[in-house]
């Protein structure tokens, strides 16, 4: 894989810590309210910063999924209310997707 300058990991390093977005950032603290060990390991094996960009795929996704089905539903919300209401939905989402992969996986 080639290196790209413009990565958040090489941005990272240059400024001497993760650079995160919201939808990132509410990730972040999920991880590490909910699951406090498998954010700890995570962050200790280098990893946190791939699951956090493999859960931001999964919720730029549902984000795109919501507006395309619900582009003409919520008429009587104005446009900062739906994206606020798609975002949410969205990181419930995100956040399932995290509870199966560390919760379900655990207890199966």
């Amino acid at each position: 894989m080639k290196f790209n300058p413009f990565s958040r990991q090489a941005i990272s390093k240059e400024i001497k810590h993760p650079v995160y977005n919201e939808v990132s950032k509410e990730i972040d603290a999920y991880l590490n309210f909910a699951f406090k060990a498998n954010y700890v390991a995570l962050k200790s094996t280098g990893k946190l910063e791939k699951f956090i960009d493999d859960s931001e795929v999964i919720y730029n996704d549902a984000f795109q999924m919501l507006q395309d089905i619900n582009h003409k539903s919520n008429t009587y919300l104005n446009d900062d209310d739906k994206m606020t209401n798609y975002m949410n939905l969205a990181l419930s989402l995100v956040f399932q997707d995290i509870n199966k992969k560390f919760y379900v996986n655990k207890h199966q």
